[in-house]
């Protein structure tokens, strides 16, 4: 019982100390980190320097992303960040805020949440449309490596989704991973 509260505690303290780094921005087509550099599809610039981050594409669709990732300086985390504990925590909240976002009124899902492996790291989908607005929402979550979180929704036309979801699919494959010392 002690363990256990101990364990949460230190996630608590862990997630507090990852909602408080902010990524490096360098330029509007990239996100930089210690831990990752991230770009942009062509054509889809950032707009502004808000958070979540939100990039707008080139057909009107809009990008939200909130990354979260330890905080370099933090030693109480950096022994929970590959852990078991730390990826099912994780896991749950990016179902939650997947099963969320796509289950809004007047949305059908379209892809329940669906757990797969990207270039070996969890993976999550789902996604749903709009018919009568002629819209989509898909939703991205992904545990990367050194502790770093994403979760990534594109909104956009219909007639533009296939275009718009294979450009963020590429973005979050070609991601660069930093090794850290």
């Amino acid at each position: 019982m002690l363990r256990q509260l101990a364990l949460h505690s230190v996630l608590l303290i862990l997630v507090l100390a990852i909602a408080a780094v902010a990524p490096l921005m360098a330029e509007d087509n990239l996100v930089e980190t210690p831990i990752f550099r991230l770009e942009f599809p062509p054509g889809w610039k950032r707009e502004g320097e808000s958070t979540p981050l939100k990039v707008r594409g080139p057909n009107s669709e809009v990008l939200l992303m909130s990354i979260a990732m330890p905080d370099p300086g933090d030693r109480n985390g950096s022994g929970l960040v590959g852990s078991k504990q730390m990826a099912q925590f994780w896991k749950e909240r990016i179902r939650r805020a997947l099963v969320g976002a796509t289950s809004q009124q007047g949305m059908k899902a379209t892809e329940p949440f669906t757990e797969k492996v990207m270039q070996g790291l969890p993976f999550f989908i789902a996604k749903s449309e709009d018919d009568q607005r002629g819209s989509f929402l898909s939703c991205y979550g992904l545990l990367g490596r050194g502790g770093a979180v994403f979760i990534i929704t594109v909104e956009g036309w219909l007639r533009n989704k296939s275009t718009a979801e294979a450009a963020v699919e590429s973005m979050i494959k070609n991601i660069v991973w930093k090794e850290r010392s």
